[in-house]
């Protein structure tokens, strides 16, 4: 979550330097959790070679030619499998669907709030104070005079693009890791409630600074998986790679922090909360799966 003492200032160097290690921790954040699947895929696709199953019609079928002609013979995968292009998996990516559902539908209500104020003139690599105010951004003197709404609100407001692509990016893959995990509703609640104290801790430690972002509900989200995989809910080899991962990324998310212009409050509120929230869904989540 992005914290603004009535001023943003940022070295432009120091700012695409900051994206260019989101970016790329998020990428091996990413490897990390498909490459045990890959490695199990080898490891089967070894197992199938090294131990060929007998097929007990081969002498039959052996001495049998292919009809040409036999429409039975056709199958789909003749046919080579079309490529996606770029957009189309953007598209994708962005479009709620069967165990993918919360996240995407995250992703869009942030990526609208943002268009709509750059469709408004409110600016585009970055907003100005008083605009994210009229916005909804968190600000403690508003919310104790009864603005109480701007504690969600100012989870999908952003301080600029570049704030934008970093919290997306962790967004996208923690729901992809996590949803199906938990499911679209667990995740979605999650994701508020973790926000909520977020916002909260912002507010409390901040008494005269204005904050915007999903990161404290995000960083909520990483603590949710993080409790989940110290429990025995999932495969060890997943569990290993993924908890390394998680722990990785929130430590270089507090450490980042430390820069200036972040709220880390609000990061630290979601994690607890988001702690706290997942040792909370163990016991159910257990129970469905046994």
């Amino acid at each position: 979550m992005l914290r603004i003492a009535f001023e943003f200032s940022g070295d432009p160097m120091q700012s695409f330097l900051f994206l260019l290690l989101s970016i790329g921790v998020m990428y091996m954040l990413l490897i990390g959790i498909i490459r045990p699947s890959d490695e199990k895929k080898e490891e089967s696709d070894e197992f199938a070679q090294t131990n060929p199953l007998e097929d007990p019609y081969a002498e039959e079928n052996d001495d049998e030619e292919p009809d040409d002609t036999d429409e039975s013979a056709y199958t789909p995968l003749d046919e080579p499998i079309p490529e996606r292009s770029g957009l189309a998996e953007i598209l994708r990516v962005l479009t709620p669907r069967r165990g993918h559902f919360a996240t995407p539908i995250l992703l869009d209500l942030n990526l609208l709030v943002f268009l709509c104020m750059v469709f408004v003139g409110a600016g585009f690599s970055s907003f100005e104070t008083d605009g994210l105010l009229s916005w909804g951004a968190n600000y403690r003197p508003l919310v104790l005079e009864g603005e109480c709404g701007r504690l969600l609100t100012s989870l999908f407001l952003h301080g600029g693009l570049e704030h934008l692509i970093v919290n997306m990016l962790a967004l996208l893959f923690i729901g992809f890791f996590l949803e199906p995990v938990i499911g679209a509703w667990r995740f979605a609640l999650s994701y508020l409630l973790t926000g909520l104290a977020g916002s909260l801790s912002s507010i409390w430690w901040h008494p005269l600074s204005v904050s915007v972002g999903a990161s404290g509900a995000i960083l909520g989200m990483y603590g949710v998986a993080i409790a989940l995989l110290l429990t025995n809910l999932l495969p060890g080899q997943l569990k290993r790679t993924s908890l390394l991962c998680f722990v990785a990324y929130v430590c270089f998310s507090l450490l980042s922090g430390l820069t200036g212009n972040i709220d880390n409050a609000a990061h630290i509120g979601g994690l607890l909360s988001g702690i706290f929230v997942g040792l909370a869904l163990y016991p159910g989540l257990k129970a469905n799966v046994i």
